[in-house]
C-alpha cells in the first residue's frame, strides 16, 4: 500500500538569493528592494539588520522610500539599521557622503578617496534577516563609488588691442560641467559674459603696475572647483628707465628711454596662464605678440651655462636671441613682445667690445682685422674704424655703420681711401662706437 507524508516547513532559515553589487553615482543615492534578493517558505515577516562594515560614518539609511508599514519598524542603531521586512516595498535608500572624491589642487579636502588605495570609494555591507524563531541567514554587498567629473576650468588673459589698459579674461571649462561661474580681482567682481558654450569672458581694467590676483569660483552638476592665479603689470614709461618681472620674480624686463610711444601697462605672464592649446614650449608672454618696442629692452630668465633666450617668431618656430651668461641668469635684447623660453646656445656673443689683432701681421697685400660688439654696450652700436698712419693721418674708413651685438671681421687690402696702395711701414688700426668705446691696434704693412 502506498501512504503519503505532507511535511509542513517549521523553522526554515531564511535564504538570500545573493545581493549584488552596486555602483553609486557620487553625490548620489541608491535604492535597494531586498525582498527581491530573500525568501522564507514558513515565515511572512523576517527582521532584516543592514550593517556597514566600511565608512560606516559616511553613509547614512533611511526609509523614506518604503512601505508605510515597513518604515514604522525602521529604526537606526549606533552600528546597524534594522527594520522588519513583509516581503514587498522594502525599498532602502542608501546615500554615501557628498563629495566622496573632494580634492583641491591634487589635495584631499573632504573627500575620503585615496588613489592610493583601490577600496577607499568601497562601502561594504553585511546583510542579515532572522525569523522569530531565531533562524537566521547572512550576505553581503558592496557599494561603489563612482566619481562625478568637476568642471575642468583653464583661464588665460588677453591684453585689448584697442585700449592697453583693458584686459580680456577668459575662462574655459573643457568638461562642460560648469553649473555657475563667478571671477573676482582683487577680491572684486568681475561681471562674465558668454562667450560660447562652456566659455566665459570679463573684462578689467588694471589702473596701476603691480601683481593682480584673479580667483574663479565654479559650481559643478558634483562639486565646487576654484582657481587663483595671478597676473604681473608693469608700466613701460616714454621717458626714462622702467623696468617689471612676472609674479615668480623669474622673468625679468628693463626700458630705455624711447623704449615705447607712450607710457603703457606691459602684462607679463607665465605658462598657467596662455591660451588653451598653446602648443608651443614657452616660458613667459611679455606684453602682446602683436607689439613691438620702439628700441629694444632686456629681458632675463634663470638659466645655466650654454643656454639662451628664445623668442617665439610666428611662421619661423622659435628664434634664438643674442644672450650672455651672468651669474645664474641669462640676458638677451628684444625689440618685440610675445613669448619667451631657454634653449641651448649656439650663437657666439661677446660680452665687451674688443678689438682683435689683425692677421697676418706683418701682411701684404691685405689683413683681416676682427673685432666684437659687446652685449654690455646694447642691442646696436653706430660703430667707426679707421686706419691711420704714424703721424695720425687718416689713410681709409673701413666701417662706418650701426651694428648689432656679435663678432664681425673686415679686410683692409692696403690701399688709401682713394685705391692707392700705401707704403710700407706701420699703421693704427681704430675702432670708436657711440657708447665711447676706443680700441687701437698696431699693424705692420710690408711690401
Amino acid at each position: 500500500d502506498t501512504v503519503t507524508f505532507v511535511i509542513n516547513p517549521i523553522n526554515d532559515k531564511p535564504v538570500w538569493t545573493g545581493v549584488r553589487d552596486t555602483v553609486v553615482k557620487e553625490n548620489d543615492s541608491l535604492l535597494i528592494d531586498f525582498a527581491n534578493y530573500l525568501y522564507d517558505v514558513d515565515d511572512s515577516t523576517l527582521t532584516i539588520t543592514i550593517e556597514p562594515k566600511t565608512f560606516a560614518s559616511n553613509v547614512t539609511l533611511d526609509s523614506s522610500k518604503m512601505s508605510a508599514e515597513a518604515a514604522k519598524t525602521f529604526i537606526p542603531t549606533k552600528t546597524s539599521y534594522q527594520f522588519q521586512s513583509q516581503a514587498r516595498k522594502d525599498t532602502v535608500k542608501i546615500k554615501p557622503q557628498p563629495l566622496w572624491f573632494d580634492y583641491e589642487n591634487g589635495k584631499p579636502r573632504k573627500g575620503l578617496w585615496n588613489p592610493l588605495d583601490t577600496l577607499s570609494n568601497q562601502i561594504k555591507f553585511v546583510i542579515t534577516a532572522a525569523d522569530d524563531e531565531g533562524a537566521s541567514a547572512t550576505d553581503s554587498f558592496i557599494v561603489k563609488v563612482q566619481r562625478v567629473p568637476r568642471p575642468e576650468i583653464r583661464m588665460y588673459v588677453v591684453q585689448n588691442n584697442a585700449f592697453t589698459n583693458y584686459y580680456e579674461v577668459f575662462l574655459v571649462d573643457s568638461l562642460g560641467k560648469t553649473k555657475d561661474i563667478t571671477l573676482e580681482v582683487q577680491s572684486t567682481a568681475v561681471t562674465l559674459d558668454t562667450a560660447a558654450a562652456y566659455t566665459y569672458v570679463g573684462h578689467y581694467n588694471f589702473p596701476t603696475k603691480g601683481n593682480y590676483i584673479f580667483e574663479a569660483k565654479v559650481t559643478g552638476e558634483v562639486g565646487d572647483t576654484s582657481i587663483t592665479n595671478t597676473l604681473g603689470l608693469t608700466l613701460a614709461k616714454m621717458y626714462g628707465r622702467w623696468s617689471g618681472k612676472s609674479v615668480d620674480g623669474q622673468f625679468q624686463v628693463i626700458g630705455q628711454n624711447g623704449s615705447v610711444d607712450f607710457d603703457q601697462s606691459i602684462m607679463i605672464l607665465d605658462s598657467t596662464l596662455f591660451e588653451p592649446y598653446f602648443n608651443d614650449r614657452a616660458s613667459y608672454l611679455l606684453g602682446n605678440e602683436a607689439y613691438r618696442f620702439k628700441k629694444s629692452v632686456e629681458i632675463s630668465l634663470p638659466g645655466e651655462q650654454e643656454t639662451a633666450i628664445y623668442s617665439r617668431s610666428i611662421g619661423s618656430g622659435w628664434v634664438e636671441l643674442p644672450s650672455i651668461n651672468e651669474g645664474s641668469r641669462v640676458l638677451a635684447y628684444t625689440q618685440k613682445m610675445g613669448y619667451f623660453r631657454i634653449g641651448p646656445k649656439t650663437l657666439i656673443v661677446p660680452g665687451q667690445t674688443s678689438l682683435q689683432q689683425n692677421y697676418p701681421n706683418p701682411f701684404n697685400p691685405a689683413t683681416t682685422i676682427e673685432y666684437d660688439l659687446g652685449f654690455v654696450d646694447g642691442p646696436y652700436q653706430k660703430v667707426n674704424i679707421t686706419v691711420y698712419d704714424i703721424l695720425g693721418r687718416k689713410i681709409k674708413l673701413l666701417v662706418n655703420e650701426e651694428q648689432s651685438i656679435g663678432r664681425y671681421q673686415v679686410r683692409w687690402d692696403g690701399k688709401d681711401q682713394n685705391g692707392v696702395p700705401v707704403s710700407s711701414g706701420i699703421y693704427f688700426v681704430n675702432l670708436l662706437t657711440d657708447m665711447g668705446r676706443s680700441k687701437t691696434k698696431k699693424v705692420m704693412l710690408m711690401r
